[in-house]
């Protein structure tokens, strides 16, 4: 429950300032009461406020869809936005190749995510062609 609090909170400090609505739902979690251990919590917290960022600062979006489910065997963070490639980056645009690879290497963001995904024993899958859209699923929490 704090945890799921503390992402909503998050969405609002970065995404709304932007005049970025979004849309957080979370399902299956019938016990909010229990604690997860910090080292879970943090990681997952840090997963999802990476893409949050990243959405703030990359993506162009008016609009993100945030879901937070556990089903019966997984958990699942699902992240989506409206989002479009700035025209600098897209392919066939004027901006050199050199420009494009500078700007991609300058964060370390999606491999921190990587990094802590692996670290849960779960799988990310990060899409940027038609916005931004992150799919992160684990064992279903405690």
């Amino acid at each position: 429950g704090n945890l799921l609090q503390r992402m909503q909170e998050h969405a609002d400090e970065v995404l709304l300032p932007l005049d970025i609505r979004y849309d957080f739902r979370a399902s299956g979690f019938d016990n909010k009461d229990k604690e997860l251990p910090g080292n879970i919590r943090q990681d997952l917290y840090f997963i999802y406020k990476e893409a949050i960022n990243n959405i703030a600062r990359h993506s162009n979006a008016t609009r993100v869809d945030i879901e937070v489910e556990q089903f019966a065997q997984l958990f699942e963070l699902f992240i989506r936005d409206n989002g479009k490639q700035p025209e600098s980056i897209k392919p066939g645009s004027k901006a050199t190749l050199g420009t494009r690879v500078r700007a991609q290497k300058t964060g370390q963001g999606k491999d921190n995510m990587r990094m802590r995904a692996k670290r849960l024993k779960g799988e990310i899958t990060i899409d940027e062609r038609a916005g931004y859209t992150l799919v992160f699923r684990m064992k279903r929490l405690g």
